[in-house]
This record gives structure tokens, C-alpha cells and sequence, in this order.
């Protein structure tokens, strides 16, 4: 059965039109595929799918690169989509998954995933062992831990990482070891002190923590060569005692762009 007879019976399944198109497109199937007619390309975003009504023909498109399955209500990991081998990018975000499998490092060619807009409140630790990640966004979950890493053996490739509105209270110090990571987002986050070890991150261009509370400030912030760009919009400060008035710290001011 070719790509394109699978996609005729993933549409008659949904009840949803398709159109071929590069575009990122909803409520709709929409696919681009390669030369040979081989599906690359596969969009689903607010196809009201749930686990149950995932066309099992999805998981016969191998020449899969890039999948998008976000706004949907997706509870579970679909694990059939471990059967997508060739996939680079993967969307999931903005359903409710609440548990990921660590069988996911068995996709050895993912370069960018997106979990954000879940529920998730850890990640397994075989996420560690995806070689190929460079991108990984996570914003908008429950996030309380983050498994223990290797960053010797694990994430090598990883250039970025989103963490926005986790509900962790201190960072693991191997994000800090991440010799690859140029891009770090901490925005509405509740850290006990600055994470100073940001310093060790010798490749990283781009902070956010903008609208984060940090109860702790170091008396000297020391940023990395490489840092060009740092975000610090409506940053919860800290109150000089008993005034209730909010004081900028010092190590904030000292601050000089490059």
C-alpha cells in the first residue's frame, strides 16, 4: 500500500479533508511528501484526536520526518509511533499526556521535541539516551523533577531547552554541564537562589527569566563569553525588609551587555 493510499484511509478514519501542503495547517490532514511519493511531512493539530482514534495506518508511513499531533487529547504515549524510525521532528504539545515512555531514546534521529502544554510531572530517564535531541521544549507542564543525567554520555547534542512554568524549586546541576545548550528559557519559575552554575554553560547565547522568583540572589553574576541575549521582563524581585519596596540586586545592575 503506497504513503498516499494510507493517507486516503487515515482521512475517511478522522472524517478530516487532507491537502498536500508544507504548511502547518488545523482541523485538517496535511502532508508533503518527497520525491518517490513517499510521505515526510504529516500534520494533525486540533484533529480531536484521543488515543483510541489514532488510525493505526499512521504508524505505516516509515519515511516520516517531521509529525505534528499537538492540540489534540492524546492522553497516553502512543508507543506504535516508536515504529516512525526516520522521525526528526515531533510535536505532541498541548495535550494531556501525563507520562512518558523511556523507550522514546529509540528514536536515534529526533532532533526536536515538543511536550509542551501537557501534564507532565517527570520524564523518564531514557529520555537521556536520545543522541541526535537538540531541541526540547517543556513549558506550560506540571514539572516537579527532572531525572538525574549523564551529561558526559547524555544530550550531547542538545542546543536548547524550555522549561517555563515548571513547579521545580532548584535546577539539577548537570542542565549545567550541557556543553552544547545555547538556549536555556527558566521564564515563571520559583527558584530558592540564581542559578549561578549558568556561568559553565560555555556555548549559551539566549536566557529567559523573565516573570521567575528567585528568593536568593548571588552578590556577583558571572555569564559565559557566549551570552548575548538575557530576558528579565517582570522578574519577581526581592523586597528590602520590612518597607514592602522592591530592590533591583546588585548583581542585576552590574550587569553589562556585550
Amino acid at each position: 500500500m503506497t504513503d498516499i493510499e494510507l493517507i486516503n484511509i487515515i482521512s475517511y478514519k478522522t472524517g478530516r479533508e487532507y491537502e498536500e501542503t508544507p504548511n502547518i495547517i488545523s482541523e485538517k490532514i496535511g502532508f508533503s511528501v518527497d520525491d518517490n511519493n513517499n510521505v515526510i511531512q504529516l500534520c494533525m493539530n486540533n484533529c480531536n484526536l484521543m488515543n483510541e482514534t489514532i488510525p493505526t495506518e499512521l504508524w505505516q508511513l516509515h519515511y516520516l520526518e517531521r509529525l505534528y499531533l499537538n492540540t489534540n487529547m492524546i492522553a497516553r504515549f502512543p508507543e506504535d509511533l516508536l515504529q516512525l524510525h526516520n522521525l526528526i521532528h515531533l510535536d505532541l504539545s498541548g495535550n494531556q499526556l501525563r507520562i512518558i515512555t523511556g523507550k522514546i531514546s529509540e528514536l536515534e534521529y529526533l532532533e526536536s521535541l515538543n511536550l509542551s502544554g501537557n501534564q507532565l510531572e517527570t520524564l523518564p530517564l531514557g529520555i537521556g539516551g536520545m543522541p541526535s535531541l537538540k531541541k526540547l521544549r517543556l513549558n506550560s507542564n506540571r514539572l516537579i523533577a527532572l531525572p538525574t543525567l549523564n551529561p558526559n554520555s547524555e544530550w550531547l547534542q542538545l542546543e536548547s531547552v524550555d522549561l517555563d512554568g515548571a513547579d521545580i524549586k532548584e535546577l539539577p546541576l548537570w542542565l549545567f554541564s550541557l556543553q552544547s545548550l545555547k538556549y536555556l528559557s527558566l521564564s515563571k519559575l520559583h527558584l530558592n537562589r540564581f542559578p549561578e552554575s549558568i556561568y559553565n554553560l560555555q556555548k549559551l547565547e539566549r536566557l529567559y527569566i523573565d516573570s521567575t522568583r528567585i528568593l536568593v540572589w548571588p552578590d556577583k553574576i558571572l555569564l559565559p563569553e557566549s551570552m548575548r541575549f538575557i530576558v528579565l521582563d517582570g522578574m519577581h524581585l526581592p523586597t528590602v525588609l520590612k518597607s514592602g519596596i522592591r530592590r533591583i540586586p546588585d548583581a542585576i545592575i552590574e550587569l553589562k551587555p556585550k
